[in-house]
């Protein structure tokens, strides 16, 4: 955040300044009490859907065990194999689960990655995205379920079809 005048050569190892981080954590505090209601909400939810169903629990794509353990570059690169996975795996009545870290802070638009990946490989309508960052803390889904899904496990899942 402030220019270290001792060591005017020093590069950070982290890819964001500490003013970024600063934004970020300031915008997660202010919004923590509306997202505590949503992870609880959000809870009950997945504990309602009455679907079998896969669960994934997202890592921050900046946590150093991440970066410097995982055989992935970014988010992106392991949900397109677990998507792939799923897609040609799964029994067609599952579901695919995502939680994402609780301390996420929006740096990466999961929302938006885990949308086009399931509408990529066709997965679209039996994907739930739970997400702090969310309103709906719900992904939006592309179609309604197929009708060998009953409509309430959509409902549980308070997805919102356009």
């Amino acid at each position: 955040m402030f220019a270290n005048l001792r060591f005017p050569n020093f590069t950070p190892h982290r890819k964001t300044t500490a003013a970024q981080e600063f934004k970020w954590h300031l915008r997660r505090l202010y919004r923590r009490p509306f997202h505590s209601l949503l992870r609880w909400k959000a809870s009950r939810k997945v504990s309602r859907l009455s679907v079998p169903y896969h669960l994934v629990m997202l890592q921050l794509e900046h946590d150093a065990s991440v970066q410097y353990h995982s055989p992935f570059n970014t988010t992106q690169e392991f949900l397109d194999v677990v998507f792939q996975a799923f897609a040609n795996g799964a029994p067609s009545q599952h579901h695919l689960v995502f939680k994402s870290h609780p301390l996420d802070d929006g740096r990466v638009n999961l929302r938006k990655i885990v949308s086009e990946l399931a509408a990529h490989h066709g997965v679209e309508d039996r994907v739930h995205l739970f997400t702090a960052e969310s309103w709906q803390n719900c992904l939006i889904m592309q179609r309604p379920p197929s009708p060998s899904i009953p409509r309430q496990a959509s409902r549980h899942c308070g997805a919102v079809y356009r």
